[in-house]
């Protein structure tokens, strides 16, 4: 699992490339979920904007903000394919948030 530490105010962009075997040559990312986790506080970890998806198809990026100090937030990717693929691995890429005053 990656760690990242990024300041409450600052924001972070994350996101992962993907290269054979994972796609095969013709295929391209097609969609990107995200879910953040714990929520339900005001001022939690968020994700800014929509998922940037490159033009190759090859790999994604979102940028999350905000998150209260001292709170480690897991980040959960869910992605899919053009031909209809959800990978068992790496279709969910865990990242924890540390949040640093």
């Amino acid at each position: 699992m990656d760690i990242i530490e990024k300041s409450v105010n600052g924001k972070y962009p994350i996101g992962k490339v993907y290269k054979e075997p994972d796609l095969d040559t013709s295929e391209k990312i097609s969609a990107v979920t995200c879910t953040i986790s714990p929520t339900g506080t005001t001022g939690d970890l968020e994700t800014v904007g929509t998922v940037s998806i490159a033009t190759d198809g090859k790999s994604f990026s979102w940028v999350v903000q905000k998150g209260l100090a001292g709170i480690e937030y897991e980040v959960q990717f869910k992605v899919t394919t053009d031909a209809g693929k959800i990978f068992e691995h790496p279709v969910r890429e865990m990242i924890k948030v540390i949040i640093v005053s």
